[in-house]
């Protein structure tokens, strides 16, 4: 989305897209997390399990937008200190859902709340992976 505000209004910006950096434990790198107690930061991991067992799914020949969110919100609703704000496939680019996934990539992306932290993780899916 950033990359193409960024053509649209002609900014002459590079913008470089890196991976995620996660801790040891596959939570994604946050100041936030230092907001956690250390038995949210603990139980937040579930949400990169979560999006993990979406991208095998995936791999594994799920092409259902639909099943994949299903997937990950199943998995973290498990978890009782875990708050779900939303769980979405959408198009990378424009942020719109989509209901089916070809060859373009999908971003499955979650927000869920520990306490009084909100977290936000997402996973590129792509027939390439």
């Amino acid at each position: 989305m950033i990359e193409r505000l960024t053509r649209d209004l002609g900014f002459e910006t590079e913008i470089v897209v890196l991976p995620i950096i996660r801790e040891e434990s596959g939570l994604a790198k946050s100041s936030r997390n230092e907001r956690l107690t250390p038995e949210e930061r603990e139980k937040a991991v579930i949400i990169y399990y979560a999006l993990h067992s979406a991208k095998t799914a995936f791999r594994d020949g799920t092409r259902n937008p639909a099943k994949l969110v299903e997937i990950v919100e199943n998995t973290i609703s498990a978890e009782p200190l875990a708050k779900i704000d939303y769980i979405a496939a959408v198009d990378p680019e424009t942020l719109e859902p989509v209901d089916k996934i070809e060859e373009n990539a999908v971003l499955l992306a979650a927000a869920v709340r520990f306490g009084n932290v909100r977290l936000i993780d997402n996973i590129i899916l792509n027939k390439k992976q």
